[in-house]
């Protein structure tokens, strides 16, 4: 017996080569030579002509001759004409496996009785001492860990003589077995026997699953693997963001995968919204736990989940919060800052944020004509949209002072103050001293009274004497 280990995935694998022979039989033809063939441990098999004898172990053919003498012939190619008879120097020949003069390990051989002139049918003998082979078809699927039922794929196959049995095993007990007869699933060379093992929960803490094939050579295969039962749900958690904040600097969130039996994975999506563009990213399988930063500005939602290696999955968990390090942008037109307008002023009032949600405008004018100060308009509001404008129209004469703050919900503020005056109105002059028309003989004394509301008077005169009326202007 020989004993060949291999591994498989991370499964032990034991093949151990067998002694026996198998072999299709049929009736002889009654004036053929008959030939007795016997396998290593002198079992007697029966194999006619055009069925092959698959063999691990060395064959001795006996032809049964009447005492004449007995002569046989080889061929080691299917495609090769057999050679001459040659004389048997004893009353049987043994083939052997590890013949060096055919190591491909394919024989056919015949007989013949000199004296009668019979011949023996065509044996067709392949030796074959490698074990089948059996993979997993999935080798994530042999996990150890199962949240319910299910069942592992495994391919068989054995490249020389095929599949002849399979034996599926749970705790010592058989669970299943294929062979000729019940399942005509079995293969030939070379081609694969596709079998699913049933993991069943048996109540046991550990369970053993095995699965044993055979090919027509008699070597034998097994595989080996334990599973257990996971039905506790993980657990997720995220830390490091509060849900629904609004932050001026770049943030990190952990999230973290736990289990109270196997180890935990998490999976999570984060999607991004800044301005009009949306950016999602998926992120599966990270084991333990995962840190991940945070530094573009927007409007972030994560969503977490944990699972096990035995597939059972968590509840979803997940945080909102926003990253907004930009203040917001305010522009005023339709006034200079510190200058004069000699008409009626238009203003617009334009304010820009990208996140403009939790954002509060204040609007505030004041006029101050004559030594009085009067607010003009004062509005507080929430922005609906990431740009608004709003427009003042401003047509009395005053001095005015317009300041506009922006608060967004990070906290970020933007203040811009513009002064400057209106003033449509020319000075006024008043003369004194004298009336409109009047004749006086007295010398009067004329006074000039100028009226500006914002500046200095200068005040130019000039008289003008009109001599053909007597008088002046």
């Amino acid at each position: 017996m020989k004993i060949l280990i291999r591994s498989l995935m991370g499964l032990v694998v034991f093949v151990t080569m067998t002694v026996n022979v198998f072999a299709d039989e049929a009736g002889e033809e009654d004036d053929a030579l008959r030939v007795i063939i016997r396998s290593y441990e002198g079992e007697t098999i029966m194999a006619p002509d055009g069925c092959p004898i698959y063999s691990a172990t060395p064959v001795t053919f006996i032809p049964q001759d009447t005492g004449g003498g007995c002569h046989y012939c080889i061929r080691m190619e299917q495609d090769e004409d057999f050679g001459a008879y040659m004389e048997m120097e004893s009353g049987e020949i043994t083939l052997y496996p590890d013949d060096e003069n055919n190591p491909c390990g394919t024989w056919d051989i015949k007989f013949k009785s000199v004296p009668e002139g019979s011949e023996s049918a065509t044996y067709t003998l392949v030796f074959d001492e490698t074990a089948p082979g059996i993979e997993a078809e999935d080798p994530d699927a042999v996990t150890g860990y199962y949240g319910e039922e299910d069942s592992i794929g495994f391919d068989i196959s054995d490249d020389k003589s095929g599949v002849s049995r399979v034996i599926m095993k749970c705790n010592d007990t058989v669970v299943d077995e294929i062979h000729p007869g019940e399942k005509a699933i079995l293969n030939g060379p070379g081609e694969k026997v596709k079998v699913s093992f049933p993991v069943t929960d048996t109540g046991e803490e550990v369970n053993k699953g095995e699965i044993e094939c055979y090919d027509l050579a008699g070597n034998h295969s097994t595989v080996s693997f334990e599973y257990r039962f996971d039905k506790s749900i993980p657990k997720v958690s995220l830390e490091g963001i509060e849900d629904g904040s609004y932050n001026t600097a770049g943030q990190s969130l952990v999230i973290r995968a736990s289990d109270t039996d196997t180890d935990a994975a998490i999976c999570y999506t984060i999607e991004r919204k800044y301005g009009d563009d949306v950016f999602v990213s998926e992120v599966s399988d990270v084991l333990g736990e995962d840190e991940i930063s945070f530094e573009n500005e927007g409007e972030y939602s994560i969503r977490a989940w944990a699972k096990d290696s035995a597939g059972n999955e968590s509840e979803e968990e997940g945080v909102s919060f926003v990253i907004d390090t930009s203040p917001p942008e305010i522009a005023v037109d339709g006034v200079v800052d510190g200058l004069d307008i000699r008409s009626a002023a238009g203003l617009s009032i334009e304010i820009g944020d990208n996140i403009y949600k939790g954002s509060t405008v204040n609007i505030t004018l004041t006029r101050t004509a004559q030594g009085k100060t009067e607010t003009i308009r004062s509005d507080k509001y929430e922005m609906e949209s990431g740009h608004e404008t709003r427009m003042v129209n401003i047509s009395s004469d005053g001095e005015y002072e317009l300041n506009v703050g922006v608060t967004d919900g990070a906290g970020n503020r933007t203040d811009v103050t513009k002064n400057f005056r209106i003033d449509k109105t020319a000075p006024n002059i008043v003369i004194s001293g004298i009336d409109e028309g009047e004749v006086t003989s007295q010398k009067p004394l004329l006074r000039f009274d100028a009226g500006e509301m914002f500046y200095d008077s200068t005040v130019l005169s000039a008289i003008l004497e009109r001599r053909e009326k007597g008088g002046y202007v």
